[in-house]
């Protein structure tokens, strides 16, 4: 066997003693473990036909870094990381390039110290991969031959794990004094050579308090783009199940921390892509434009023996994670994949809030129209022959509101069109009171008025916006 992916298997708590034998009978046949019984079956699915399809290459699990939420260092201590063939890696690659595959993901372990890495680079650069991504923790930042070799092909981005904002919880969770020493020099000549740059980091309870200090890398190096992923107990290995509960992060310590990091940003978060993977909605609903439970379709593969495995990454992903009943009522419910497994466990039940079109109507004006935002919260990117019938009556019934405003006194302070869930609303103000116009027209058109108090003062204004949606004004 000469490379495994393993995905732990879900806390053992939830299987009973036959699923148990089940899935440890198919990690013994096939040197995998699965999250569950669906993604063994799933495993030999390979390659879809869609051309927006990224794929990502496991080169072998050899890692000179022993991080603590990751299967690879700890299948180096045990001896069992082995390396990879690149012939079967070079098949992968062409067949992925024959279906209109154009990006390319090379990872480990440690991808930069297998023996296969240019080998594979090259064959990447030959086929034509518009881009290549090395995903590496920049163990060899101090090579500059080492880098000036791979900045040669103009397909390469670097994406850089960095396990913490600062020197001290970097090389904790890494286990490697030194360790940040070595990307910050990576870093300086990369960013010298106008390489293209990214930065990654999986947030556990080992790093969640150093959040903010990204914002110095980000500005030290002129970095443009940073991801923070949550960390998901599958990807610990075969570790004890205390062992991955006890690195899943306080969401509400996250949120408080990347708040903190975007203030420390200042100005310049305005040029920085930010992405925050794994996060429910409902801790960070302010930036709720930032958050996803996925990515651009990604197929990941690991070459074992002779043969190569190959499944859908988001999928396996986000196996193993649940929601609350109250979730159901969110506007992101369908986008949103909820918490960990283990997460309860760890912190007893969760206070999930889900978050409402009044909720998205009182964010900051700022985040509504920034173009991140309208691609969840408004409608700017979207065309209009894609609306439904009904959402399109919606938005002709919004102008004709807005238009007509102010309302006795009442004026108009902000809408929203939640393309997605079918929702839609606009928020009114006069002096401290306000009051919302709440659409849906998932079955049929509805409208609802909510008032902010108990006096009736908006009564007035909503009886002139239902004149104005029955009897459009006179264009002046």
């Amino acid at each position: 066997m000469y490379n495994v992916i393993l995905f732990a298997k879900q806390m053992s708590v939830l299987l009973n003693k036959i699923q148990q034998q089940k899935l440890l009978a198919l990690t013994d046949q096939h040197g995998l473990g699965f999250a569950n019984e669906e993604s063994a079956l799933a495993l030999d699915e390979f390659l879809s036909t869609r051309s927006d399809a990224q794929l990502e290459i496991n080169l072998g699990h050899i890692c000179n870094n022993i991080c603590s939420f990751c299967v690879s260092g700890h299948l180096t201590q045990q001896g069992l990381a082995k390396p990879v063939p690149v012939d079967p890696i070079k098949k992968v690659m062409q067949k992925a390039y024959n279906q209109g595959t154009r990006q390319v993901i090379l990872l480990g372990g440690e991808p930069t110290i297998q023996k296969n890495f240019f080998p594979a680079l090259e064959y990447a650069a030959s086929l034509g991969f518009e881009k290549i991504i090395v995903f590496t923790n920049l163990v060899r930042g101090r090579e500059a031959a080492f880098l000036q070799r791979v900045a040669a092909y103009p397909a390469v981005h670097w994406r850089v794990s960095i396990q913490g904002g600062d020197e001290a919880t970097h090389d904790r969770v890494v286990k490697r004094p030194g360790a940040f020493k070595k990307i910050q020099q990576g870093l300086a000549w990369l960013c010298k050579n106008q390489q293209e740059v990214s930065i990654n980091s999986c947030i556990t309870t080992e790093s969640a308090d150093s959040i903010a200090g990204y914002a110095d890398l980000l500005q030290n190096f002129q970095i443009k783009q940073l991801h923070l992923d949550m960390f998901r107990p599958s990807s610990a290995g075969r570790r004890a199940e205390e062992y991955a509960l006890d690195l899943i992060p306080d969401y509400h310590k996250v949120a408080t921390n990347i708040d903190r990091l975007i203030h420390r940003l200042g100005d310049s978060f305005q040029g920085i892509s930010l992405s925050i993977g794994g996060l429910p909605y409902c801790f960070l609903p302010q930036y709720a434009n930032l958050i996803h439970h996925g990515g651009d379709q990604t197929y990941m593969v690991s070459i074992a023996a002779d043969e190569e495995r190959g499944w859908d990454k988001y999928s396996a992903q986000n196996n193993g994670r649940f929601q609350m009943p109250q979730c159901s009522s969110c506007v992101f419910h369908r986008d949103c994949h909820g918490l960990p497994i283990g997460y309860g466990m760890k912190f007893g039940k969760p206070e999930l809030h889900p978050i409402q079109l009044i909720d998205v109507l009182n964010l900051p004006k700022s985040l509504m129209g920034k173009s991140q935002a309208q691609s969840i919260f408004g409608a700017a990117l979207s065309s209009w022959r894609e609306w439904s019938d009904n959402m399109q009556k919606v938005a002709r019934r919004m102008a004709l509101i807005e238009r007509a405003a102010p309302y006795d006194g009442w004026r108009v302070v902000q809408d929203a069109i939640l393309l997605k869930q079918q929702q839609a609303g606009i928020k009114l103000q006069k002096n401290d009171n306000a009051f919302y116009v709440l659409f849906s027209a998932k079955n049929k058109i509805s409208l609802q008025f909510i008032q902010s108090d108990s006096s009736g003062a908006s009564n007035k204004a909503i009886s002139q916006i239902i004149q104005t949606i029955r009897r459009p004004p006179v264009a002046k």
